[in-house]
This record gives structure tokens, sequence and C-alpha cells, in this order.
């Protein structure tokens, strides 16, 4: 192997190759360092939202853009990529569909603290037709806790319109259920063509359940990119993927994603449907509470008469104790 030689980095001398592809990491509006808050070049803050409005805790800078709603810092948003703040500390309930009424392409919004944290900004979904609907494309939505689970059979909490290509989803905390009942049936559908779901952790208690995790809508998007998210749900019935590809989906990358299948009896944590989809789905981890075939669950392929998706070192493990096995099985 290489190393320093007379104070120059020499090359290894064989090539290191890992099993799993690297941490996901994209451009987003706002990046938190230990020295500040890093902004893209073309971009700057419009706005801070806080719930409480400004805060003897903040700077003059910050109070002279505080705003106490989402919905009232987006109209600030001018050009392409400037970005709203969501302060920690920041709660606000989704009552309907119209917070992002004017959500303009390009928008930032973005979270600090991390999302698993308990002062981190949160929206509460809190009647059936709660829903946060874009409909222009390139935004950029990171580092926001969604607490989908105010009402009960919330159908599409989140969603992409076909117009919304582009949009990105980058590490927020998606909580999906609390109760019994059906809380978000569709915690996130996609029908804008070259979206980007990656480092989110979707989550719901024991006892909820839900139609699906991510559904890839009818429209059908292209390009759909779902990389290292955390999956922990139950579905609403046994043959239905967390992740659901059930329309014509072309160039897709489902890879690296952790799928935990909470139904007692359910065969899939991704499923296909047989129709002509394209692209890559690998080295996904799935765990199924159903005893069955390993090598036959887990990932569930309606069949293959017109799907063309290849996949590769996907794993699923079925039993308590035991190392997961390739699905589906290896090629010949």
């Amino acid at each position: 192997m290489g190393g320093l030689t007379h104070g120059r980095y020499s090359a290894p001398s064989s090539k290191v190759t890992f099993p799993y592809p690297a941490p996901f990491y994209e451009a987003s509006g706002l990046v938190e360092n230990p020295f500040g808050s890093l902004l893209m070049p073309q971009g700057r803050v419009v706005a801070y939202v806080h719930s409480g409005g400004a805060q003897s805790s903040y700077p003059d800078y910050i109070n002279d853009l505080i705003k106490t709603t989402l919905a009232e810092a987006l109209p600030l948003v001018g050009d392409e990529g400037d970005t709203i703040r969501c302060m920690a500390g920041h709660a606000e309930d989704v009552v309907d569909d119209t917070m992002l009424d004017d959500l303009v392409a390009g928008t930032n919004i973005v979270g600090v603290p991390h999302p698993s944290q308990s002062d981190a900004p949160t929206f509460t979904w809190t009647a059936v037709g709660s829903q946060w609907g874009l409909v222009v494309a390139d935004v950029n939505i990171s580092g926001l806790r969604f607490e989908m689970n105010g009402a009960d059979n919330i159908t599409a909490a989140m969603a992409t319109t076909p117009a919304a290509t582009g949009a990105r989803f980058l590490g927020n905390y998606f909580q999906c259920g609390t109760g019994v009942a059906n809380d978000a049936a569709i915690p996130l559908n996609l029908d804008g063509d070259d979206p980007t779901v990656a480092n989110n952790a979707f989550v719901s208690d024991a006892g909820a359940v839900s139609s699906v995790g991510i559904n890839l809508g009818s429209s059908p998007p292209v390009g759909v990119r779902i990389l290292n998210n955390r999956f922990d749900l139950e579905t609403s019935a046994d043959t239905v993927g967390i992740i659901q590809v059930g329309n014509a989906c072309l160039s897709l990358l489902i890879a690296g994603n952790s799928l935990n299948q909470r139904r007692a009896t359910g065969a899939a944590a991704i499923r296909f449907a047989d129709v002509v989809s394209s692209g890559v789905c690998a080295y996904n981890t799935i765990g199924l509470q159903a005893d069955g075939v390993a090598s036959a669950t887990g990932i569930s392929i309606a069949g293959v008469a017109n799907l063309l998706v290849r996949f590769f070192e996907n794993y699923n493990s079925d039993e308590v104790g035991r190392s997961g096995v390739l699905t589906p099985v290896v090629a010949t």
C-alpha cells in the first residue's frame, strides 16, 4: 500500500474497493459546520423562520429577517438559489395544502439543527387534506422534521407534480405514524422527473401502518434516485413495498437503503410491477418479519416480461440472528 514518501503521497499499489457506495453528498442551500454556515455561491438567506418570532439570543441581522411561518417567508424568495432557514425550535402545523402556494423554482428550505434532535424545526400534519405539494422545479428541502401523524388517512402527505422536476429531499426525518390507524397513507409521492431522495429517515411507531413509504407516481417520473435512506415501516398489504415502483419509471437508481418491513406477513420491502422500468437496484439491505425463502422475498418482482431493471448485491434477512442472503437470486 502507498503512504508518505519524502513528504509526498504515493498512490496505493493495489485498488481498494468497498461493497457499498460511499456516503451520499450533494449540495444543498445551506451547509452547517463547526464554524458557521456555508451558502451556495449564488445563494442568499432571504428569511429565518421561527414560530416564536424574534429571539433575544439571535443577532440583529437574523431578527431583522425573522418570520413566524414558512408561508410568510416564501414570497421573499427572488432568485434561484435563495434559501429560507428554519430555526431550532420552530414548530408549525400543516392544516391544508396551501402552505407552499408561493413556492418559487430553485428555493432551498433548510433546517438546522439535525432533524433527529428534539429542537429540530418541525412541521406537523393535522388534517386529512394536509399536504406539501411541489409544483415548481429545482426545490431543495433539507434538514426538516415532518410529523405526519396529526390525522388519519393523510393521502400523499408530500408530493411532487410532473412540473416539479429536480426536487431534492436530503437529510429529513419523516415520522409517518404513531397510532394504529393509517396516518400518512403515502408519505412521499413522486411524479416529477429527476428527483433525489437521499439520507432521510422514514419511520413509524409500532402498530402504525402506511400504504407505502415512497410511491413512484403515475406520470411516471424518469431519473429517480433513492439513496442511503433508512426505512422502518409497516405497509398495509403483504405484496406492497415500502418503495413502490408500480409504473414504468426509466433510469432508476435505488441504492444503499436500509429497509425494515414490519408487517408480520409482508414479503416486500421494494416492489416492482411488471412494467417497462429500467435502471439499477443495488446494495440495499432488507429485514422482514415474515419467515419465508429469503432469496425470493424482500425485493418483490411481479414479473419479468417487461421489467428492465438490473439488481446487484441486495441482501434480505427474514430470521433473527441470521445474516441476509442475496435477493433476487443470482443470475447465471
